[in-house]
């Protein structure tokens, strides 16, 4: 039986995720962001947890990008925000991005430990889920939050992950996470009385803070599930995320 557990921050995520199959979650908005620059052709993209870190990385990088944001907004000198739409195909294509988030990057972080570290988001969602099933193994999802508070947005879709997964299959899950999937359960329930994905997150405190910025369309742009079929996979050897890596951690 599978074991799924769900951790609504990255400190509550234990030091050793050994034999797992992490997924870090930051809905709005790294995860989509990473996912959407790797598949508009971006050759990798390479999480840092901090800034100075970040720009050291790239002078070291023929044609490298920085990308990312705090508290929301650009990071001065980096030539991409945190918006999945700043990653568009003739911008990154064959590019190594460099790229650090107030609170993403600081979940993918925590994941180091895992077995295996992939990036989901609403965009990819069937294709997250049905790597997550190929692989096998017990399964940590570690969600960003904002700002040290959990947010609904991250646990919606740890939530999702974890009703795909069980609707074809026993899994055994921690109690976070049967509490996200019964959020996922009323969020669906929600959407079927007419309200939208988008509607719901931007009620959510990352999509409140977006609303705020007047980046709302960032939340609509994450809010469409599959809209993507690649799923970025983290590559320790490298420091890289990547979508060309198989279940058991090869090159494809």
């Amino acid at each position: 039986m599978t074991s799924i557990e769900l951790f609504s921050l990255p400190g509550e995520a234990p030091d050793s995720l050994r034999g797992k199959s992490a997924v870090p979650v930051d809905v709005l908005r790294a995860g989509t962001t990473i996912i959407t620059a790797l598949f508009n052709g971006a050759a990798a993209v390479v999480p840092c947890v901090d800034v100075d870190t970040t720009r050291t990385l790239a002078s070291k990088t023929e044609r490298s990008l920085l990308g990312g944001e705090r508290r929301g907004l650009p990071i001065k000198g980096f030539s991409l925000s945190n918006s999945p739409e700043d990653y568009r195909k003739e911008t990154v294509q064959g590019r190594c991005i460099y790229f650090s988030t107030t609170n993403g990057t600081l979940a993918i972080d925590a994941c180091r430990s895992a077995d295996r570290i992939l990036i989901g988001s609403f965009v990819n969602l069937t294709a997250v889920c049905e790597y997550l099933s190929r692989t096998g193994s017990d399964i940590s999802i570690v969600c960003a939050g904002t700002d040290g508070m959990p947010t609904l947005e991250d646990n919606l879709l740890g939530g999702a992950i974890c009703d795909w997964l069980n609707d074809r299959g026993n899994v055994h899950m921690n109690p976070a996470a049967r509490a996200a999937s019964e959020m996922w359960r009323t969020t669906q329930r929600q959407i079927a009385q007419g309200s939208s994905l988008c509607e719901i997150l931007c009620h959510t405190l990352g999509g409140k803070n977006l609303v705020r910025l007047n980046l709302a369309a960032d939340i609509e742009f994450a809010a469409t599930i599959d809209r993507f079929d690649q799923v970025p996979v983290f590559d320790p050897n490298q420091g890289q995320l990547r979508t060309d890596m198989d279940p058991a951690g090869t090159h494809r």
